[in-house]
């Protein structure tokens, strides 16, 4: 397998790179993220980039954030970000710019990878067929949803997260689940993320959000609702003065 990686500090670049060598991947090594945005991202098995320490609005951070969008809207290909552990802003940030898993950019060996592997193995979540969920709409190869015919914008992560729902709508689905497959990490924290992305994401279908149902102490269903009739009108009492007159008796 060839895994690409971008990776700004040389150091960093030669241990992961001796490390993905000695697990038998083959590794094209970019140091700059705008040189990288050049290359295509399904020619490799997998995607590895760098994010250096900073806040999500440095200009180095939010060039390999932007990368990373770039690389998502171009192809399906595993992306998995580095970051500080220490900086959750960015991690965050890098999984709703389309990164499919955050490791530490100080990372114990074995456990990354073991995660590379999960990632590799894991199947894409997205199908082909367009699922019509009441109102919702969710059409997997043009990336797009759309609530009463009307286009909503959700982030790569809020997608994946309706469309892993809606694939199973009706199921209660756990949220260590979701936070595995959908943002690649099952871990606390990240169930506390998958929160805010289920927040979100209910605001963002609106008239639908009634949709995204909590199964409490299991984790999080999809299920359309029926559309509520409309509304009686109120039966207005007759007019008095709209009474015709009375005929009197001859």
């Amino acid at each position: 397998m060839h895994f690409l990686l971008v990776e700004s500090d040389p150091q960093a670049a030669r241990s992961l790179a001796v490390w993905l060598e000695d697990w038998d991947y083959s590794v094209t090594w970019l140091r700059d993220p705008e040189a990288a945005r050049s290359h295509e991202p399904d020619r490799f098995s997998l995607v590895l980039v760098g994010i250096p320490p900073g806040a999500p609005e440095a200009r180095p951070v939010q060039a390999s954030l932007q990368l990373i969008a770039h690389y998502r809207e171009r192809g399906n290909v595993p992306i998995v970000a580095q970051c500080l552990a220490n900086e959750p802003h960015v991690r965050l940030a890098a999984l709703e710019a389309g990164a499919d898993d955050v490791v530490d950019r100080d990372p114990w060996p074995r456990e990354l990878r073991a995660r590379l592997q999960a990632r590799l193995r894991r199947p894409h979540l997205q199908r082909s067929e367009t699922l019509h969920l009441g109102q919702l709409v969710l059409d997997p190869d043009r990336r797009s949803a759309r609530v009463s015919g009307e286009v909503i914008a959700p982030t790569r992560v809020e997608f994946e997260l309706l469309l892993a729902l809606g694939q199973r709508c009706g199921q209660a689905v756990e949220r260590r689940w979701l936070a595995e497959n959908v943002l690649g990490d099952a871990r606390d924290r990240a169930q506390r993320t998958l929160d805010v992305h289920v927040s979100r994401v209910r605001k963002k279908l609106g008239p639908c959000g009634g949709y995204l149902q909590t199964v409490w102490g299991i984790g999080y269903r999809l299920e359309p609702q029926p559309d509520a009739p409309p509304a009686p009108h109120p039966r207005s009492s007759p007019d008095p003065a709209a009474a015709p007159d009375s005929v009197p008796s001859a």
